[in-house]
């Protein structure tokens, strides 16, 4: 049986713990206790998720090691001019 992504979704949340109402009007996600009670099963379509996952992290990381530093660019390429003074009649 195929189920929807978001049936997947709302499967794994209660799976994976519930969401609790808070008074200040947000909800909080609260997990349930690890190890699951059933264990993960690692099946073919979760093992390509897995793996797309994972490469997507690589790249990730490999960019982060691009951008420069402030201790190599001395700080002043992060910091952006200051907007020009426009005077309006």
């Amino acid at each position: 049986m195929t189920r929807s992504p978001e049936e997947r979704r709302s499967a794994s949340c209660v799976r994976a713990g519930r969401y609790v109402n808070q008074s200040t009007g947000y909800r909080a996600f609260i997990p349930k206790p690890l190890p699951p009670d059933t264990p993960v099963r690692v099946d073919g379509e979760l093992q390509v998720l897995l793996s797309r996952a994972d490469r997507a992290l690589g790249r990730l990381d490999g960019s982060i090691q691009t951008l420069p530093t402030r201790g190599r660019a001395g700080g002043s390429a992060h910091r952006l001019a200051p907007a020009p003074r426009v005077d309006r009649p």
